[in-house]
């Protein structure tokens, strides 16, 4: 069977068009030691990867901070997603097409073609395998940093949830008696508290991104 060639037409946010022929394994990012530097600053340093199993490619997110879009759906960090023709991946502002080198018919029986897919199968098995097999537990940098924003991340979602959930609705509850008129004061009081915090950490980290931004 011949060797199937694969092409992602990168439309840049000028507009400017330019054709990347896939290699076996190719990272992009905005790294210039990435395969494909891409020069956006919404595009992690190292954002998404490409890898040829067999005859198919696949796309995994690279645990970037902006996400991987497939299709307008944003992909699970590290998990392998085979592409087809046409398919759209999106990285920041950048935008690509994935499309097959036009050419003959591959050559061959039914049964080949079966083998072919029973093998892709099998290597992208072993290759999930493979990255299950280097992640730490939670899949989270070692920065300490990034660490605390991951569970601040964590808690907040956790909150938000808890918050919109009608049966923690407090408006139907009386609190005009005791113990209970003590403690939903208290309740309300922390809720102002966390509220001023919240405002100043706000602040705190928009003034750090902006420096962060400012080294790049």
């Amino acid at each position: 069977m011949a060797k199937k060639e694969f092409f992602l037409i990168w439309t840049k946010d000028s507009g400017e068009e330019e054709t990347i022929s896939i290699k076996h394994e190719m990272i992009f990012g905005r790294k210039k030691d990435c395969d494909m530097a891409l020069p956006d600053q919404l595009v992690s340093g190292k954002h998404f990867q490409t890898l040829i199993i067999g005859q198919k490619v696949y796309l995994s997110d690279l645990n970037s901070f902006n996400k991987t879009f497939l299709n307008e759906v944003d992909l699970s960090p590290e998990k392998k997603t085979p592409l087809k023709e046409g398919d759209i991946i999106k990285a920041g502002k950048q935008m690509f097409t994935f499309t097959m080198a036009p050419g003959k018919s591959a050559s061959g029986t039914s049964s080949s073609s079966s083998v072919s897919l029973e093998n892709d199968s099998l290597q992208l098995k072993i290759e999930n395998l493979k990255t299950e097999g280097t992640k730490t537990e939670s899949s989270r940098p070692e920065d300490p940093f990034l660490n605390g924003l991951y569970e601040l991340k964590d808690i907040l979602d956790l909150s938000i949830n808890h918050a919109g959930d009608s049966k923690y609705d407090l408006s139907s509850l009386s609190f005009s008696k005791e113990p209970k008129k003590t403690h939903f004061q208290e309740f309300k009081d922390k809720k102002e508290k966390i509220l001023n915090r919240n405002k100043e950490l706000a602040k705190d980290l928009n003034e750090l991104i902006n420096l962060w931004k400012s080294f790049f």
